[in-house]
């Protein structure tokens, strides 16, 4: 019945493909729209004798409708069958409904989570285009800078694409064949073709209708107050200017609109909205067109079937436009949208001819036409929380970069390979941070992450927490146990790079056994504090003491400038200053006291004299250790000294050598006895003398085996008592011998041996009392003196750059000055390894090396 009955028509139907349906189908009506940056919907009412079409086989079917022009030429309307139904019968005619849609419509239907790493958008395009089947044409000219990571975020590949080409300023439409559509993608619409014809010219013509030329019939303008000016502001955290110009952009409007107040759009484009100032100007200046494109616009109807979006016409014999005076082009305008209406009235009376119209919105063609964001897109927003793992490189079980962030694959991501290639580097939250300070633990390769976005953009993901699970359980601080059991543990543990040590500060709230534990597996160092115990085991841990315990199975230093304080005086909840001691200080005036009063006494009798200035100077440090700090800003001390004290005692052991050195004097004071045992030898060595006195109680000193040797190699030796002097030898003789002689006086008699002679003398009686005398000849006596050698106390000293420091240097050929304390002077030049001239006296003397300047 309807064969043959599309030629001389004006809409005429086929399929390209030739996979039609074996009915024959004719076009009775199209109502289409179609748009820049719009997928194009043509409706097609079509005419069958065949009532039994199956739906579904004309589901993705390509259809081309084409329109006869006035010129006889082809404007065809191709598109994919979306929506197929059946409207009704009518004498022996099915009556179906088709909706034509571009293969663009077919990314609706994929939604995915997707990252793209540093592609452009048009790459991103292409990456995404290569998953259909397209028909596509690039003339985007300008710039396309690659985007670091750019999130495809739950949505659908449509509206993902759409949201970028949007951003950027692109913008599209479809050029329509008879064997499919191709999308023109671009980014200047002053530079778009004329529509067809032998030229751009469209006339209004007042009465346009069907039976007319093809003309534009209505013409109006419609402007809408819009603001004039953008304002553009970002951060970028690589160059945290302060500077708000710097970090802004603005651009003002060409559009004049009169006595409209000039109003401004601020828009802060996010973290590292643009990458510098020109940046910010493009952007600026791109959305200030998005914002002018809708300042005025013209809406159109008529029957002229050569407008379609995408090309530009100039209009002619209107009376207001393309008059004399006017700027040409003034008349040339963008075809922005249009929707066409036509009908081959098939069912109407013979002679009433087809039907076509349409209606259509431009904007003067030197108007750059920009879609702007949300035209045709949502943007996806994340404002919860979600979780991803840290990656890195094989082997690597930290990666990061000189900011501290890391890389991440979130768990939507079915392309990433969990290692470096997973996303770009990703910004990580701390507790406090600062210019080179703060808090720093970088997420561990492996560890599961909380992240959040900054304003919601799924572009800018930040790190902002972490969060155990299966593979990474919370810290065992115990090293033993497990949660719930050790649920009274908490604190910050880190681990060993490829090494499996840790440190860690442990915090033990355990009811009445509070402990706080700094430790660090290297070493098995600790410091523990509060109640101590082994580690606990699902909450219960063997008792090792309170206070406090400072170990290590390697070195230790305890090392301060100023002035530092042993002591175990009690201070009831750590109350007092810092360096409190007045117990210790009142011990050591005790000392001072005792020192003084006692040597003083012995010097009175006979004693050599004490040194007491170091002492008192060494009290009156400790006492001012404190000044200069917070407690005394004003005063003056701090000299780096150290004390140790302590109420019941103080014990020093060990099973080798314990050494004690001062370079000035070493007093030892006590109030009641001074106790020296050695096991072995017991040596006093002294370079100028040595005092022994005894208030009371005599002195003993005694050889149990071996000789009590006593001697004076260079002087004399004097021995007096107020009473009785004993010498006696119980099992052996008492011999006195002297080189020059011997005398024995006492109450005026005397007896004097020496020089091979005798002689006795007295004022009184002279009593011999011998059982027997015998008188014989001359007769002497040989003993062997003790001889003494002289050791030299000559000296050559070194002389080194800061001596105690590890790096000495040698102070090579520098002029000296040697003071001693006899108040001689010697001076010199030290030769190439520092080493001073042969200084030789016959006693020893205290030295004080000084390196002198020549000038």
């Amino acid at each position: 019945m309807i064969a043959n009955r599309q030629e001389n028509r004006l809409l005429r139907l086929s399929f390209p493909q030739k996979n039609g349906p074996t009915a024959m189908m004719v076009a009775n009506r199209l109502d289409a729209f179609e748009g820049l940056s719009r997928d194009f919907r043509f409706t097609v009412e079509v005419i069958s004798d065949d009532a039994r079409i199956e739906l579904k086989d004309m589901q993705g079917k390509m259809v081309t409708v084409e329109l006869v022009r006035e010129d006889r030429s082809i404007r065809y309307f191709n598109g994919n069958v979306f929506d197929f139904r059946m409207l009704r019968t009518d004498g022996g005619l099915a009556f179906y409904e088709m909706v034509l849609a571009p293969w663009m419509a077919d990314l609706n239907l994929r939604r995915d989570n997707y990252l793209f790493h540093g592609r452009s958008v048009l790459e991103q395009t292409d990456d995404i285009f290569r998953d259909y089947l397209v028909d596509w044409k690039c003339l985007v000219g300008g710039t396309d800078p690659a985007m670091t990571d750019a999130h495809q975020y739950d949505e659908s590949d449509h509206n993902y694409l759409h949201r970028r080409w949007e951003a950027r300023g692109f913008f599209y439409w479809y050029e329509h064949r008879k064997d499919g559509h191709t999308l023109i993608l671009c980014d200047d619409s002053t530079r778009v073709k004329p529509i067809d014809g032998a030229g751009p010219d469209i006339a209004f013509q007042r009465a346009a209708g069907a039976q007319e030329d093809d003309a534009i019939g209505e013409w109006s303008a419609l402007r809408r107050i819009v603001p004039s000016r953008v304002m553009l502001t970002s951060f970028d955290f690589k160059n945290p200017v302060k500077n708000a110009s710097v970090r802004s952009a603005n651009a003002p409007t060409k559009n004049k609109q009169g006595d409209v107040p000039a109003l401004e759009v601020y828009e802060y484009a996010g973290a590292y909205g643009f990458k510098n100032k020109a940046d910010g100007r493009a952007q600026a200046d791109l959305r200030m067109e998005e914002i002018e494109a809708v300042g005025k616009h013209f809406e159109a109807a008529g029957n002229d079937r050569t407008v379609q979006p995408g090309r530009w016409f100039r209009l002619t014999g209107h009376f207001d436009i393309g008059q004399p005076g006017k700027d040409s082009k003034d008349s040339e305008f963008l075809v922005i949208e249009v929707t066409h209406s036509a009908s081959n009235n098939y069912q109407v009376a013979a002679g009433i001819p087809a039907h076509y119209e349409n209606r259509l919105k431009c904007i003067r063609k030197m108007i750059p036409w920009r879609p702007g964001r949300g035209f045709n897109s949502t943007q996806p927003k994340i404002y919860g929380l979600t979780t991803a793992i840290v990656v890195g490189p094989p082997g690597e079980e930290i990666h990061t970069d000189q900011y501290g962030r890391v890389r991440v694959q979130f768990h939507w991501d079915q392309v990433g390979q969990y290692d470096q290639q997973s996303s770009a580097w990703v910004r990580v939250a701390t507790a406090s941070s600062g210019p080179n300070f703060g808090m720093s633990m970088i997420p561990r390769v492996g560890s599961e992450c909380v992240v959040q976005f900054l304003g919601g953009n799924p572009d800018l993901p930040l790190i902002t927490a972490m969060v155990p699970n299966a593979a990474t359980m919370p810290a065992t601080f115990s090293g033993i146990g497990t949660l719930p059991g050790n649920l009274s543990l908490s604190g910050i543990k880190s681990n060993g790079l490829k090494s499996g040590g840790h440190n860690q500060l442990r915090l033990d709230d355990t009811a009445d056994q509070l402990s706080a534990q700094l430790a660090s597996t290297s070493g098995a160092t600790q410091l523990n504090l509060g109640h101590l115990t082994h580690p606990r085991d699902q909450g219960q841990g063997k008792a090792r003491g309170n206070g406090i315990e400072l170990a290590t199975n390697e070195s230790g230093a305890i090392r301060t400038a100023k002035s530092l304080l042993l002591t175990a005086w009690k201070r009831l909840d750590v109350s007092g200053k810092q360096l409190s001691s007045e117990e210790h200080l009142g011990l050591m005036q005790d000392c001072l006291d005792l020192f003084k009063t006692l040597g003083q006494y012995a010097f009175d009798h006979q004693a050599l004299a004490i040194d007491d200035q170091p002492q008192t100077e060494l009290k009156d440090d400790v006492k001012a250790a404190a000044a200069g700090s917070n407690t005394d800003p004003s005063g003056v001390g701090g000299k780096p000294t150290i004390s140790v004290t302590a109420p019941d005692g103080i014990a020093l052991s060990t099973p080798r050598t314990i050494v004690s050195y001062a370079g000035i004097n070493v007093d030892t004071v006590a109030q009641r006895h001074m106790q020296l045992t050695s096991g072995q030898r017991f040596n006093v060595n002294a370079g100028k003398g040595i005092s022994l006195f005894s208030h009371k109680d005599g002195i003993k000193q005694i050889a149990h085996y071996g000789r009590f040797e006593i001697q004076a190699q260079h002087d004399s030796i004097a021995l007096a008592a107020l009473k009785d002097v004993t010498i006696t030898a119980s099992e052996g003789v008492v011999r006195i011998v002297a080189d020059k002689g011997i005398e024995l006086i006492s109450g005026g008699s005397y007896l004097k041996l020496g020089g091979g002679h005798i002689e006795n003398g007295c004022e009184g009686d002279f009593i011999v009392k011998a059982g027997e005398h015998v008188w014989s000849g001359p007769a002497s006596m040989k003993a062997e003196l003790p001889k003494f050698g002289g050791v030299a106390t000559d000296q050559r000293f070194q002389i080194f750059y800061d001596l105690h420091s590890e790096m000495q240097q040698i102070a090579a050929d520098q002029h000296y000055r040697i003071t001693l304390d006899d108040d001689s002077i010697v001076e010199g030049q030290a030769d190439a390894q520092g080493r001073t001239e042969l200084l030789q006296k016959d006693a020893m003397r205290i030295a004080h090396i000084e390196i002198i300047k020549k000038l």
